[in-house]
């Protein structure tokens, strides 16, 4: 409406002309106009283009980021397992063979089967995951 013409005279038709026009928070609710360089205040009105951009888009990949994170959390521990693939190579299982009766994983991508210290980091990442799955039906039971 009238405000949003206000706001497109203020910021887009004046400061070509070299007019700075400022809303003052004072008691008497005046304005206040000065006089200034075109280039400068053209200058002005990019940067805050640019930073209002860059917000926006570091807003999009932080919902971005959001949303692989709650992937993961509805994830089963199970199915969170089979799916983790090795760091370097990310088309390639970590694990090859599951315990059918816990879900836990019993044997590397590689055939081998997980030592002691690889099993318990194993465990450890399930249990996370169960948490992380537990917390995220609790979350969508309310």
């Amino acid at each position: 409406g009238v405000l949003k013409e206000c706001d497109s005279f203020r910021d887009e038709a004046l400061p070509p002309l070299g007019i700075r026009l400022e809303d003052t928070t004072s008691g008497g609710r005046k304005s206040v106009w000065k006089l200034a360089d075109p280039a400068e205040l053209m200058r002005e009105q990019e940067q805050k283009r640019l930073e209002e951009e860059r917000r926006r888009a570091e807003k999009a990949a932080k919902a971005v980021e959001q949303a692989k994170k709650d992937a993961l959390n509805s994830m089963p521990p199970i199915e969170f397992m089979k799916q983790l693939t090795l760091d370097d190579s990310p088309d390639v299982p970590k694990y090859s063979q599951f315990d059918p009766d816990t879900g836990m994983p019993t044997h590397f991508h590689t055939k081998e089967p997980l030592n002691k210290s690889q099993l318990k980091k194993a465990a450890k990442e399930f249990q996370g995951q169960t948490k992380k799955y537990e917390k995220h039906c609790a979350k969508q039971q309310k």
